[in-house]
């Protein structure tokens, strides 16, 4: 999917390491897409991000507040909460921030695929 967009999109780079200060001093950001990032991003980095204008959201799959962290749909049908997708601009909690775009999602789970 990311090199898709990539092949796409002027100016896209695909990073998985630790996002930190001196990457976005260097590459300087106006959109960070975290997706499936298992680090929590520290408050001075997202505060750097801030200062230099530039966004980070979070493509998370849950339908937040429910199930925030890693695996999150495995837990909504544990815990049988509201299943979904949201996006979302990242704060200093976990999986918080402004919600941006979120969709439910039903499942017939006694359905056989």
């Amino acid at each position: 999917m990311f090199e898709w967009i990539k092949s796409r999109c002027d100016n896209v780079l695909l990073y998985s390491d630790t996002l930190d200060i001196n990457i976005l001093n260097n590459v300087k950001p106006k959109l960070i897409i975290s997706h499936n990032y298992s680090s929590i991003i520290k408050f001075d980095t997202l505060k750097y991000a801030k200062d230099i204008g530039a966004r980070i959201i979070n493509m998370h799959i849950s339908l937040l507040p429910w199930n925030k962290g890693s695996n999150p749909n495995f837990w909504s049908f544990i815990k049988n909460t509201p299943k979904g997708v949201s996006i979302h601009e990242l704060d200093s909690s976990i999986d918080g921030g402004k919600i941006i775009y979120q969709k439910e999602v039903f499942f017939d789970e006694k359905k056989k695929a």
